[in-house]
């Protein structure tokens, strides 16, 4: 039987370790990105929100609007 010599075993240890690093801080990097997108999110529905209310005047003012040329135009 061959055996291996003595550095192969913590090398190989050495690199498993390094690999479990780099999934830990895939993994982290993934998470943050999560977080910041729900924020980016919530803060653009808020925005979104905020024109709905503030525009909403116009809109139904424009329809109304609208409805009038169209009946007039018939």
């Amino acid at each position: 039987m061959i055996t291996p010599l003595p550095w192969v075993g913590p090398t190989v240890a050495l690199a498993l370790v390094a690999i479990a690093l780099a999934f830990l801080t895939i993994a982290l990097v993934a998470l943050a990105a999560a977080r910041k997108a729900t924020s980016e999110a919530s803060h653009l529905a808020r925005e979104l929100g905020e024109l709905r209310r503030e525009w909403a005047p116009t809109i139904q003012a424009l329809t109304a609007q609208g409805a009038r040329w169209t009946r007039w135009t018939r």
